[in-house]
């Protein structure tokens, strides 16, 4: 597992006793004996991998502007546009989804 080194996760995950708790629960989830590494991440995350979160982020965006693009290609959607002279907003949450 990586983490920047100056974070908290880092110094905290580092102590040998969460090493262990963390191969217990690896051993228990996963079975055998899987290794488990606590490292330092380089300060530039350009070649790094994306994180679970970054994945679900893009996901969760492309999703929502494809269900943006079939509504906008609706017909039903389309004809009221047409009839009542509108436009197509979509409102966003306030966390920015």
């Amino acid at each position: 597992m990586g983490f920047p080194g100056d974070s908290f996760y880092f110094s905290s995950l580092s102590e040998p006793e969460a090493v262990v708790t963390l191969k217990i629960l690896a051993r228990e989830h996963f079975g055998g004996e899987p290794e488990v590494k606590i490292v330092k991440l380089a300060e530039s995350r350009g070649t790094l991998p994306p994180t679970v979160h970054e994945k679900k982020k893009l996901r969760s965006a492309e999703s929502l502007k494809q269900a943006e693009e079939e509504l906008k290609r609706h017909p039903l959607v389309v004809a009221a546009l047409e009839l009542f002279g509108g436009k197509l907003v979509v409102e966003k949450e306030a966390d920015g989804s």
